[in-house]
């Protein structure tokens, strides 16, 4: 495997949450540092892509990695009004998808991939709308399959 790949797979190891069995069908794979992108999920190919920069921390991998997940699992098991309700406990704007290409980070569905980041791996979060309280995780959490 490649070094990406091998420091992907280190990533992967710091999830205990078992992603696979709730995200059949969908495949992971690490290449090397885009310049604008840590990471994609493409939901017509069940694809998520992790950009492995050089200088990348296998805890650095996990929290895109984990964010990415989010990103997936939303797509697979979330339904209309669970978003909503997210968006009402974090106080945004009613607006979930991105631009196609833009970052995520201000609308929800960058927000609530933040939040799962947050409870498989602790990382901090980059949302445009702060970090999670233990009530937003707690819900967050239990949208989890």
């Amino acid at each position: 495997p490649s070094s990406a790949t091998t420091q992907g797979r280190s990533a992967e190891a710091m999830i205990s949450y078992d992603w696979r069995t709730q995200l059949p069908g969908w495949q992971v794979n690490y290449t090397s540092g885009h310049p604008d992108y840590r990471g994609i999920t493409n939901r017509v190919k069940q694809t998520i892509t992790i950009y492995v920069r050089d200088g990348d921390s296998a805890a650095e991998i996990a929290d895109v990695l984990a964010h990415e997940l989010g990103h997936a699992l939303d797509l697979e098991h979330l339904n209309d009004s669970e978003r909503l309700e997210w968006l009402k406990l974090r106080n945004m704007p009613r607006v979930w998808w991105a631009d196609n290409g833009s970052a995520d980070f201000a609308v929800g569905q960058g927000d609530y991939a933040e939040a799962v980041a947050a409870i498989l791996v602790g990382s901090a979060s980059d949302s445009h709308h702060g970090g999670f309280s233990q009530e937003e995780l707690q819900l967050a959490r239990s949208y989890l399959p």
